[in-house]
């Protein structure tokens, strides 16, 4: 594995990508990086936007992905997987991981701050239907509401296993910046 590429809207697949980049040693960079190791391989991350991966498309012409990532607002589960899987159409043998990221429309500009600003009027608008929400939607209502981060250094542990599985050397080893 030769690199971390991400793309970001909000700045939580940028944490992702650094806090992977620290435990693992591998170098990280964003999409549009003229530093990147064009043609090498990559776990790629990306925030999730109409059901699929921003930016896997233009990152599988420019690199060999080995690793897809997709992070969003919605928590973990199988209709995130499935919703990706269609939309991007990945290799069925393409390893694929979805990490909880979060949502704040301050963060977010342009077109992609006023489509997000209705989004989250119809989450918010679902989740408070809810007669008895779980934690997962209490903080999904949170989180289109107000804004939050359910960024945490715990949630790339099944990335860390397999860029262990996959040969990367300095795993473990956290580096410091």
């Amino acid at each position: 594995m030769d690199a971390i590429i991400y793309t970001s809207a909000g700045g939580h697949t940028r944490n992702y990508a650094h806090m992977i980049s620290l435990a693992s040693g591998l170098p990280v960079y964003s999409l549009g990086d003229s530093e990147a190791p064009e043609g090498g391989d990559i776990l790629f991350l990306g925030w999730i936007f109409a059901g699929g991966v921003k930016g896997y498309k233009k990152a599988s012409k420019k690199f060999r992905v080995r690793g897809l990532c997709g992070v969003g607002m919605s928590p973990p589960g199988e209709k995130v997987m499935e919703d990706i899987r269609k939309k991007d159409r990945p290799p069925a043998d393409l390893p694929l991981f979805y990490l909880w990221g979060g949502f704040e429309l301050d963060k977010l500009k342009g077109i992609n701050r006023l489509i997000m600003f209705l989004k989250a009027k119809q989450i918010a608008a679902a989740m408070k239907k809810i007669e008895q929400p779980t934690q997962e939607q209490r903080q999904l209502l949170i989180m289109a509401t107000t804004g939050a981060s359910q960024v945490k250094k715990e949630s790339i542990t099944p990335i860390l296993k397999w860029l262990e599985q996959q040969g990367v050397a300095t795993l473990g080893k956290e580096r410091h910046v």
